[in-house]
């Protein structure tokens, strides 16, 4: 089963000039944690009042966070196993929920809005989407099982998201900074190419696939990230080692902007749930494509509604995702 996690970002760091772009982000991000600290406290008020009243358990959890270390978070669970859990990193407020397969996504999209988006949004608090810079609603999808039964599936997606960077530049996100495209060279495409071509050859295991094809995009904020496909050593001081859990493996498709109710989050599922079916049916490794220069947006949503209608869907469909300053470039 695919897991797919929530992501949606309440409040994030505000747009700052570039000059002196380091002191002042840190700056701002430092007052921004303090209000979010706020909203936050609110949110887990207000839950852990309403389950005390209502059929849902309110409980602190740990939460895992990428890179193996845990930190408080809270849990909101109902008695049929449903559930989502509250989080804060920096000046964010973060929302995940249970995995689940598209089919459950679909099923509880009316339930994760009531429960969640309507409360928060009454509270003030919304998806940050007016820069998309600072705009990030993550979504990983589970890989644990593809892994066993069809790594070739799970390679052509990774390949197949690198060969349409118009997905991380403007049509789902367009974050340089934490979400950056990783392919900016020729250079860059050779050295995923060498390490395909040395995979598809049987001289690496999946995970050392993986842990170079993750060198080779450039660090954990390229638009997608592989580092929980593969074990970590040296990471932090002290040089700590660790292992992940290999039932939590996922790739992390970190180039889309915040959802801001649960139809967002519907749909972004269902466009990679849609792709995933389409690539399913490659029998041979996808190669991935030489460099191009950035294109104007125009080109990038001719792209888009290519990638959408050649996997027999409508792009009319996922149109609410796009902001409307792209959506005037379609014809």
């Amino acid at each position: 089963k695919d897991v797919i996690r929530i992501g949606f970002t309440g409040i994030v760091s505000l747009p700052v000039a570039w000059l002196g772009v380091i002191i002042a982000q840190s700056w701002m991000e430092r007052c921004l944690a303090r209000t979010a600290k706020g909203e936050y406290q609110r949110v887990l008020d207000y839950f852990k009042e309403y389950c005390a009243n209502n059929k849902c358990k309110f409980e602190e959890i740990d939460i895992d966070k990428v890179r193996g270390n845990t930190h408080p978070g809270y849990k909101v669970s109902y008695e049929d196993g449903w559930y989502f859990t509250l989080d804060i990193d920096k000046p964010a407020l973060e929302f995940q929920g249970i995995p689940s397969t598209f089919e459950d996504i679909l099923k509880n999209k009316d339930r994760l809005q009531k429960e969640l988006f309507d409360v928060v949004n009454k509270m003030g608090i919304h998806a940050f989407r007016l820069k998309d810079m600072y705009s990030h609603g993550h979504v990983n999808i589970g890989t644990k099982e593809l892994i066993e039964a069809n790594k070739l599936l799970v390679r052509n997606f990774i390949v197949d998201f690198l060969n349409h960077p118009e997905l991380s530049s403007g049509i789902l996100g367009n974050s340089k900074l934490k979400a950056y495209n990783p392919i900016t060279d020729q250079t860059t495409v050779n050295n995923i190419r060498h390490v395909l071509q040395r995979y598809d050859n049987g001289d690496l295991t999946f995970s050392d696939f993986a842990r170079s094809l993750q060198g080779s995009l450039g660090g954990w904020d390229a638009s997608i990230s592989l580092n929980t496909l593969f074990t970590q050593k040296g990471y932090g001081p002290g040089d700590i080692r660790f292992a992940y859990d290999l039932k939590k493996q996922r790739i992390e498709i970190r180039s889309v902007r915040a959802q801001r109710n649960a139809n967002d989050w519907y749909l972004i599922t269902k466009l990679f749930d849609r792709r995933i079916k389409y690539l399913s049916q490659f029998t041979e490794p996808i190669d991935i494509n030489d460099y191009e220069p950035e294109p104007t947006m125009k080109v990038k949503v001719k792209k888009f509604q290519k990638y959408v209608e050649e996997m027999g869907e409508n792009v009319e469909d996922y149109k609410e995702l796009l902001p409307n300053r792209i959506c005037k470039f379609f014809l």
